[in-house]
Protein backbone atom coordinates (compact mmCIF):
# COMPACT_ATOMS: atom_id res chain seq x y z
CA UNK A 1 0.00 0.00 0.00
CA UNK A 2 1.14 3.71 -1.45
CA UNK A 3 2.19 5.62 2.38
CA UNK A 4 -0.13 8.36 3.20
CA UNK A 5 1.00 11.44 3.15
CA UNK A 6 1.78 14.55 6.16
CA UNK A 7 -0.67 14.16 8.39
CA UNK A 8 -3.67 13.77 6.83
CA UNK A 9 -2.72 10.72 4.55
CA UNK A 10 -5.03 12.53 2.51
CA UNK A 11 -5.60 12.44 -1.02
CA UNK A 12 -8.57 10.12 -2.67
CA UNK A 13 -7.51 10.81 -6.46
CA UNK A 14 -10.32 8.64 -8.00
CA UNK A 15 -9.92 11.44 -10.55
CA UNK A 16 -9.86 8.71 -13.68
CA UNK A 17 -13.55 7.20 -12.37
CA UNK A 18 -15.78 10.12 -13.51
CA UNK A 19 -16.82 8.87 -16.67
CA UNK A 20 -20.76 7.52 -16.83
CA UNK A 21 -20.21 3.57 -17.53
CA UNK A 22 -23.45 1.92 -19.01
CA UNK A 23 -25.76 4.63 -18.51
CA UNK A 24 -27.05 8.36 -19.60
CA UNK A 25 -26.74 10.68 -16.72
CA UNK A 26 -28.26 13.84 -16.46
CA UNK A 27 -27.18 17.27 -14.79
CA UNK A 28 -25.35 16.64 -11.55
CA UNK A 29 -26.57 20.31 -10.24
CA UNK A 30 -28.81 20.53 -7.02
CA UNK A 31 -30.12 22.90 -5.57
CA UNK A 32 -29.41 23.61 -1.66
CA UNK A 33 -32.01 25.75 0.27
CA UNK A 34 -30.79 28.70 3.04
CA UNK A 35 -34.05 29.53 4.57
CA UNK A 36 -34.17 33.61 4.95
CA UNK A 37 -36.85 35.30 6.84
CA UNK A 38 -38.50 37.34 4.45
CA UNK A 39 -37.61 38.35 1.24
CA UNK A 40 -35.29 36.16 -0.81
CA UNK A 41 -33.05 38.77 -2.40
CA UNK A 42 -32.82 41.06 1.19
CA UNK A 43 -31.57 40.10 4.37
CA UNK A 44 -32.61 38.70 8.07
CA UNK A 45 -30.95 35.53 9.37
CA UNK A 46 -30.81 32.21 7.53
CA UNK A 47 -30.76 28.29 8.84
CA UNK A 48 -29.11 25.97 7.18
CA UNK A 49 -31.02 23.06 6.44
CA UNK A 50 -29.51 19.63 6.96
CA UNK A 51 -27.05 18.07 3.82
CA UNK A 52 -27.24 14.07 3.66
CA UNK A 53 -25.26 12.20 0.64
CA UNK A 54 -26.05 8.29 1.07
CA UNK A 55 -22.96 7.80 -1.33
CA UNK A 56 -24.42 4.73 -2.55
CA UNK A 57 -26.79 6.36 -5.17
CA UNK A 58 -29.69 7.02 -2.82
CA UNK A 59 -31.84 10.17 -3.63
CA UNK A 60 -34.95 11.75 -3.18
CA UNK A 61 -37.40 14.50 -4.41
CA UNK A 62 -41.18 14.78 -4.08
CA UNK A 63 -43.25 13.58 -1.64
CA UNK A 64 -46.79 13.56 -0.41
CA UNK A 65 -49.28 11.26 -2.61
CA UNK A 66 -46.83 10.83 -5.07
CA UNK A 67 -48.75 10.53 -8.26
CA UNK A 68 -45.66 10.65 -10.98
CA UNK A 69 -46.82 14.07 -12.01
CA UNK A 70 -44.55 15.99 -9.43
CA UNK A 71 -47.48 17.78 -8.03
CA UNK A 72 -47.95 17.77 -4.36
CA UNK A 73 -50.78 18.40 -1.78
CA UNK A 74 -51.84 22.10 -1.05
CA UNK A 75 -49.98 23.48 2.00
CA UNK A 76 -53.05 24.32 4.25
CA UNK A 77 -53.87 23.29 7.38
CA UNK A 78 -56.46 19.90 7.57
CA UNK A 79 -58.84 19.61 10.61
CA UNK A 80 -56.57 16.24 11.31
CA UNK A 81 -53.42 17.87 11.85
CA UNK A 82 -50.43 19.67 9.53
CA UNK A 83 -49.85 18.90 6.29
CA UNK A 84 -46.66 17.82 4.40
CA UNK A 85 -46.01 19.19 0.96
CA UNK A 86 -43.26 18.05 -1.25
CA UNK A 87 -41.36 21.00 -3.22
CA UNK A 88 -41.74 21.04 -6.98
CA UNK A 89 -38.96 21.35 -9.48
CA UNK A 90 -37.64 17.79 -8.32
CA UNK A 91 -36.09 15.94 -10.97
CA UNK A 92 -34.19 12.43 -11.28
CA UNK A 93 -35.92 10.30 -8.43
CA UNK A 94 -39.04 10.11 -6.25
CA UNK A 95 -39.93 10.52 -2.66
CA UNK A 96 -42.95 9.54 -1.15
CA UNK A 97 -44.62 10.06 2.43
CA UNK A 98 -46.76 8.06 4.13
CA UNK A 99 -49.06 10.49 4.99
CA UNK A 100 -50.05 14.02 3.26
CA UNK A 101 -51.06 15.28 6.95
CA UNK A 102 -50.17 14.69 10.80
CA UNK A 103 -51.01 15.63 14.13
CA UNK A 104 -48.51 17.20 16.31
CA UNK A 105 -45.61 14.48 17.43
CA UNK A 106 -46.74 11.94 15.04
CA UNK A 107 -44.29 9.77 12.94
CA UNK A 108 -43.88 10.42 9.72
CA UNK A 109 -41.94 8.22 7.38
CA UNK A 110 -40.29 9.30 3.30
CA UNK A 111 -39.35 6.71 1.24
CA UNK A 112 -36.76 8.00 -1.43
CA UNK A 113 -36.23 6.49 -4.88
CA UNK A 114 -33.82 7.34 -7.10
CA UNK A 115 -33.52 7.12 -10.67
CA UNK A 116 -31.18 4.77 -12.27
CA UNK A 117 -27.28 6.57 -12.06
CA UNK A 118 -28.48 9.13 -9.42
CA UNK A 119 -28.03 9.58 -5.67
CA UNK A 120 -29.44 11.74 -3.39
CA UNK A 121 -27.35 14.82 -2.33
CA UNK A 122 -29.64 16.94 -0.99
CA UNK A 123 -32.94 16.40 1.77
CA UNK A 124 -34.59 18.69 4.47
CA UNK A 125 -37.62 19.22 5.87
CA UNK A 126 -38.67 23.25 7.02
CA UNK A 127 -41.40 24.41 8.68
CA UNK A 128 -43.52 27.37 7.27
CA UNK A 129 -41.89 29.63 10.16
CA UNK A 130 -38.78 29.01 8.69
CA UNK A 131 -37.07 26.20 10.91
CA UNK A 132 -35.49 22.99 9.91
CA UNK A 133 -36.89 19.31 11.16
CA UNK A 134 -34.52 16.63 12.95
CA UNK A 135 -34.59 14.18 10.97
CA UNK A 136 -33.14 10.20 11.12
CA UNK A 137 -32.29 7.56 8.45
CA UNK A 138 -32.93 3.74 8.10
CA UNK A 139 -31.36 2.59 4.95
CA UNK A 140 -33.86 4.53 1.99
CA UNK A 141 -36.24 5.60 4.56
CA UNK A 142 -36.69 8.73 6.31
CA UNK A 143 -38.44 9.46 9.72
CA UNK A 144 -39.61 12.65 11.30
CA UNK A 145 -41.64 14.04 14.36
CA UNK A 146 -44.53 16.10 13.12
CA UNK A 147 -44.12 19.51 14.42
CA UNK A 148 -47.13 21.96 14.94
CA UNK A 149 -46.58 23.85 11.66
CA UNK A 150 -47.15 22.51 8.05
CA UNK A 151 -43.98 21.80 6.51
CA UNK A 152 -42.14 21.33 3.18
CA UNK A 153 -39.82 18.35 1.77
CA UNK A 154 -36.90 19.43 -0.25
CA UNK A 155 -34.50 17.07 -1.98
CA UNK A 156 -32.51 17.12 -4.79
CA UNK A 157 -30.39 14.42 -6.74
CA UNK A 158 -26.48 14.36 -8.35
CA UNK A 159 -25.39 11.91 -10.84
CA UNK A 160 -24.04 8.99 -9.14
CA UNK A 161 -20.02 9.36 -10.18
CA UNK A 162 -21.19 12.25 -12.86
CA UNK A 163 -18.38 14.54 -14.22
CA UNK A 164 -19.45 18.55 -14.16
CA UNK A 165 -21.34 19.54 -17.45
CA UNK A 166 -22.88 22.62 -16.61
CA UNK A 167 -24.91 25.16 -13.90
CA UNK A 168 -28.51 24.60 -13.95
CA UNK A 169 -30.50 26.78 -11.37
CA UNK A 170 -33.47 24.97 -10.43
CA UNK A 171 -36.36 27.14 -9.07
CA UNK A 172 -38.48 25.38 -6.02
CA UNK A 173 -41.53 26.14 -4.24
CA UNK A 174 -41.75 30.16 -4.73
CA UNK A 175 -44.25 30.12 -2.57
CA UNK A 176 -41.58 29.75 0.61
CA UNK A 177 -38.83 32.38 0.78
CA UNK A 178 -35.69 30.66 0.24
CA UNK A 179 -31.96 31.35 -0.65
CA UNK A 180 -31.14 28.81 -3.41
CA UNK A 181 -27.77 28.03 -4.65
CA UNK A 182 -26.67 25.22 -7.48
CA UNK A 183 -24.51 22.56 -5.68
CA UNK A 184 -22.10 20.78 -8.54
CA UNK A 185 -20.38 17.41 -8.36
CA UNK A 186 -17.36 17.47 -9.50
CA UNK A 187 -13.93 15.38 -9.23
CA UNK A 188 -13.86 12.52 -5.97
CA UNK A 189 -12.92 12.30 -2.75
CA UNK A 190 -12.77 9.97 0.33
CA UNK A 191 -15.55 10.77 2.88
CA UNK A 192 -17.82 8.31 4.47
CA UNK A 193 -16.61 5.71 6.22
CA UNK A 194 -17.25 2.06 5.39
CA UNK A 195 -20.42 0.11 6.16
CA UNK A 196 -20.31 -2.86 8.05
CA UNK A 197 -21.48 -4.84 5.52
CA UNK A 198 -18.88 -4.41 3.13
CA UNK A 199 -15.70 -5.94 2.64
CA UNK A 200 -12.10 -5.05 1.43
CA UNK A 201 -10.01 -8.34 1.30
CA UNK A 202 -6.90 -5.95 0.16
CA UNK A 203 -4.72 -8.58 -0.37
CA UNK A 204 -6.96 -10.29 -3.57
CA UNK A 205 -8.94 -7.35 -4.32
CA UNK A 206 -9.00 -5.12 -6.89
CA UNK A 207 -6.75 -2.18 -7.27
CA UNK A 208 -5.70 1.49 -8.33
CA UNK A 209 -2.80 3.88 -7.43
CA UNK A 210 -3.82 7.16 -7.39
CA UNK A 211 -1.67 10.06 -6.27
CA UNK A 212 -0.57 8.99 -2.51
CA UNK A 213 -3.69 6.44 -2.39
CA UNK A 214 -3.90 2.66 -3.57
CA UNK A 215 -7.80 2.18 -3.97
CA UNK A 216 -9.10 -0.69 -3.18
CA UNK A 217 -12.66 -2.33 -4.85
CA UNK A 218 -14.82 -3.46 -1.90
CA UNK A 219 -17.36 -5.89 -1.93
CA UNK A 220 -20.12 -3.79 -3.19
CA UNK A 221 -17.93 -2.46 -6.13
CA UNK A 222 -17.11 0.79 -4.71
CA UNK A 223 -13.71 1.66 -4.49
CA UNK A 224 -12.16 2.38 -1.02
CA UNK A 225 -9.29 4.21 0.87
CA UNK A 226 -7.20 2.85 4.06
CA UNK A 227 -6.20 5.24 6.50
CA UNK A 228 -5.07 3.47 9.71
CA UNK A 229 -4.95 -0.16 9.93
CA UNK A 230 -8.84 -0.98 9.88
CA UNK A 231 -10.57 2.03 8.70
CA UNK A 232 -11.90 2.83 5.40
CA UNK A 233 -13.79 5.23 3.52
CA UNK A 234 -16.04 5.31 0.12
CA UNK A 235 -14.30 7.79 -2.53
CA UNK A 236 -17.17 9.59 -3.81
CA UNK A 237 -18.19 12.65 -5.60
CA UNK A 238 -16.98 16.11 -3.84
CA UNK A 239 -20.11 18.69 -3.89
CA UNK A 240 -19.47 22.42 -4.44
CA UNK A 241 -21.24 25.10 -3.73
CA UNK A 242 -22.04 27.52 -6.18
CA UNK A 243 -21.17 31.05 -4.13
CA UNK A 244 -21.26 33.27 -6.95
CA UNK A 245 -21.47 33.36 -10.95
CA UNK A 246 -19.57 36.82 -11.00
CA UNK A 247 -16.04 35.55 -9.59
CA UNK A 248 -13.69 37.41 -11.89
CA UNK A 249 -15.38 36.24 -14.85
CA UNK A 250 -16.22 32.88 -13.40
CA UNK A 251 -18.14 30.90 -10.76
CA UNK A 252 -16.92 30.47 -7.50
CA UNK A 253 -17.27 26.92 -5.71
CA UNK A 254 -16.42 25.85 -2.49
CA UNK A 255 -16.76 22.56 -0.93
CA UNK A 256 -19.78 21.83 0.82
CA UNK A 257 -18.48 20.28 3.55
CA UNK A 258 -14.49 19.81 5.47
CA UNK A 259 -13.05 17.27 3.36
CA UNK A 260 -9.51 16.65 5.41
CA UNK A 261 -7.89 17.35 8.62
CA UNK A 262 -4.54 17.48 10.53
CA UNK A 263 -2.54 19.57 7.69
CA UNK A 264 -1.31 22.97 9.29
CA UNK A 265 -1.05 26.07 7.56
CA UNK A 266 2.41 26.09 8.24
CA UNK A 267 4.90 23.82 8.96
CA UNK A 268 7.89 26.58 10.00
CA UNK A 269 7.89 28.47 13.50
CA UNK A 270 9.99 31.53 11.97
CA UNK A 271 10.39 33.99 9.38
CA UNK A 272 13.03 32.56 6.59
CA UNK A 273 14.71 33.89 3.40
CA UNK A 274 13.68 33.82 0.04
CA UNK A 275 15.60 35.47 -2.94
CA UNK A 276 16.55 37.56 -0.18
CA UNK A 277 13.25 38.69 1.27
CA UNK A 278 12.03 37.38 4.40
CA UNK A 279 9.28 35.69 4.39
CA UNK A 280 6.88 34.42 7.38
CA UNK A 281 4.66 31.54 8.27
CA UNK A 282 1.66 33.13 8.26
CA UNK A 283 1.85 33.62 4.03
CA UNK A 284 -0.49 32.02 2.31
CA UNK A 285 1.79 32.07 -0.42
CA UNK A 286 4.82 30.21 1.18
CA UNK A 287 2.21 27.95 3.32
CA UNK A 288 2.20 24.32 3.34
CA UNK A 289 -1.84 24.48 2.92
CA UNK A 290 -1.14 25.92 -0.25
CA UNK A 291 1.32 23.23 -1.39
CA UNK A 292 -0.82 20.95 -0.29
CA UNK A 293 -3.84 22.48 -2.27
CA UNK A 294 -2.43 23.24 -5.42
CA UNK A 295 0.56 20.38 -5.34
CA UNK A 296 3.12 23.16 -5.68
CA UNK A 297 6.45 21.94 -4.01
CA UNK A 298 8.18 19.98 -1.44
CA UNK A 299 6.23 17.05 -0.38
CA UNK A 300 3.21 17.80 -2.26
CA UNK A 301 5.18 18.66 -5.66
CA UNK A 302 2.38 17.27 -8.48
CA UNK A 303 0.66 15.32 -5.73
CA UNK A 304 -1.48 17.94 -4.48
CA UNK A 305 -4.94 17.98 -3.72
CA UNK A 306 -5.62 19.37 -7.35
CA UNK A 307 -3.52 16.62 -8.63
CA UNK A 308 -5.11 13.95 -7.21
CA UNK A 309 -8.88 14.87 -6.94
CA UNK A 310 -9.59 15.77 -10.55
CA UNK A 311 -8.46 14.13 -13.81
CA UNK A 312 -6.70 15.96 -16.41
CA UNK A 313 -9.23 17.36 -18.60
CA UNK A 314 -10.91 18.69 -15.09
CA UNK A 315 -7.98 20.48 -13.71
CA UNK A 316 -7.36 22.03 -17.14
CA UNK A 317 -10.98 23.67 -16.90
CA UNK A 318 -10.45 25.26 -13.38
CA UNK A 319 -9.21 28.65 -13.82
CA UNK A 320 -9.69 32.30 -13.25
CA UNK A 321 -7.10 32.52 -10.28
CA UNK A 322 -3.21 32.09 -10.08
CA UNK A 323 -4.05 29.36 -8.00
CA UNK A 324 -6.55 26.83 -9.07
CA UNK A 325 -7.04 25.49 -5.92
CA UNK A 326 -7.20 28.00 -3.13
CA UNK A 327 -8.75 28.78 0.49
CA UNK A 328 -11.32 31.84 1.11
CA UNK A 329 -10.26 34.38 3.07
CA UNK A 330 -11.96 36.46 5.60
CA UNK A 331 -13.70 39.06 2.69
CA UNK A 332 -15.43 36.08 1.00
CA UNK A 333 -16.64 34.18 3.92
CA UNK A 334 -17.96 37.41 4.86
CA UNK A 335 -20.14 38.35 2.31
CA UNK A 336 -23.34 38.99 1.76
CA UNK A 337 -23.77 37.90 -1.68
CA UNK A 338 -22.00 34.84 -1.25
CA UNK A 339 -24.81 33.39 0.87
CA UNK A 340 -23.11 34.42 4.44
CA UNK A 341 -25.39 36.42 5.80
CA UNK A 342 -24.68 34.82 9.23
CA UNK A 343 -22.64 32.88 11.56
CA UNK A 344 -24.97 30.00 10.64
CA UNK A 345 -24.39 30.28 7.19
CA UNK A 346 -20.48 29.64 7.97
CA UNK A 347 -21.11 26.05 9.30
CA UNK A 348 -19.46 23.19 7.53
CA UNK A 349 -20.11 19.66 8.54
CA UNK A 350 -16.65 17.38 8.57
CA UNK A 351 -16.81 13.93 6.51
CA UNK A 352 -15.95 10.61 8.44
CA UNK A 353 -12.43 10.76 6.37
CA UNK A 354 -11.90 14.37 7.16
CA UNK A 355 -12.31 13.45 11.30
CA UNK A 356 -9.73 10.22 10.80
CA UNK A 357 -8.01 12.72 9.55
CA UNK A 358 -7.50 15.03 12.09
CA UNK A 359 -10.51 17.09 11.61
CA UNK A 360 -12.48 18.25 14.66
CA UNK A 361 -16.38 18.05 14.91
CA UNK A 362 -18.71 19.76 17.31
CA UNK A 363 -20.78 17.65 19.68
CA UNK A 364 -23.47 20.04 19.81
CA UNK A 365 -26.51 20.05 17.35
CA UNK A 366 -26.17 22.53 14.33
CA UNK A 367 -22.68 22.78 14.59
CA UNK A 368 -20.17 21.85 12.42
CA UNK A 369 -16.09 21.26 12.44
CA UNK A 370 -13.59 24.34 12.32
CA UNK A 371 -11.84 25.13 8.85
CA UNK A 372 -8.88 27.38 7.68
CA UNK A 373 -8.86 30.42 6.08
CA UNK A 374 -6.11 32.29 4.28
CA UNK A 375 -6.11 35.38 6.74
CA UNK A 376 -3.62 36.38 8.84
CA UNK A 377 -5.53 37.07 12.33
CA UNK A 378 -4.93 40.40 13.91
CA UNK A 379 -2.93 39.74 16.71
CA UNK A 380 -1.10 36.16 15.55
CA UNK A 381 -1.88 33.09 14.46
CA UNK A 382 -4.32 32.43 11.02
CA UNK A 383 -8.28 33.32 10.81
CA UNK A 384 -10.37 29.85 10.57
CA UNK A 385 -14.54 29.70 10.86
CA UNK A 386 -15.69 27.80 14.51
CA UNK A 387 -17.79 25.37 15.26
CA UNK A 388 -20.67 27.80 15.02
CA UNK A 389 -19.64 29.58 12.01
CA UNK A 390 -18.00 32.51 13.87
CA UNK A 391 -14.49 34.03 12.72
CA UNK A 392 -11.86 32.47 14.91
CA UNK A 393 -7.78 32.43 14.92
CA UNK A 394 -5.67 29.23 15.18
CA UNK A 395 -1.88 28.76 15.39
CA UNK A 396 -0.23 28.64 12.23
CA UNK A 397 1.13 25.40 13.57
CA UNK A 398 -1.85 24.04 14.55
CA UNK A 399 -3.39 20.90 12.74
CA UNK A 400 -6.83 21.25 14.40
CA UNK A 401 -8.74 22.50 11.33
CA UNK A 402 -10.18 20.81 8.75
CA UNK A 403 -9.65 22.45 5.14
CA UNK A 404 -12.61 23.47 3.08
CA UNK A 405 -10.82 24.01 -0.37
CA UNK A 406 -12.31 26.84 -3.39
CA UNK A 407 -11.88 26.86 -6.97
CA UNK A 408 -13.77 28.51 -9.84
CA UNK A 409 -15.36 27.15 -12.96
CA UNK A 410 -15.78 29.04 -16.35
CA UNK A 411 -19.19 30.01 -16.74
Amino acid sequence: MKKLFGFAALFAALASGLAFVGCSCGNDVLPVVIVVPGDSSTGGGTTTPTTTDTGNGGGQTQSGTDNGSGTSPASTTESNGYTIKVSSGIENGTVTVDKTSAAFGETVSVTVTPTSCYELSIFTVITENKKTVEMHKTENTWTFRMPAHNVTVFAGFAAENGDYTKIRTVEIDSDICCRLYDIVSFGLWPQTAKANDVVVDEDNCETEDHGYFTYYKGSDGKWYVKLSKSEWFKVEPIKWRVLTTNYKGNKLLLAENILIGGIPFSVRKEGWQVNGQTVYPYDYSYSTIRSFLTGSDGEYKDKGFLQTAFTSGQQAAIGGTTDKIFLLGNLQVTTYTYGFVNADTRIRITTDFAKCSGAPQSLVEGYGGTWLLSSKAENGGIECVSYSGGIDKVSVNGKDCGVVPALCLPN
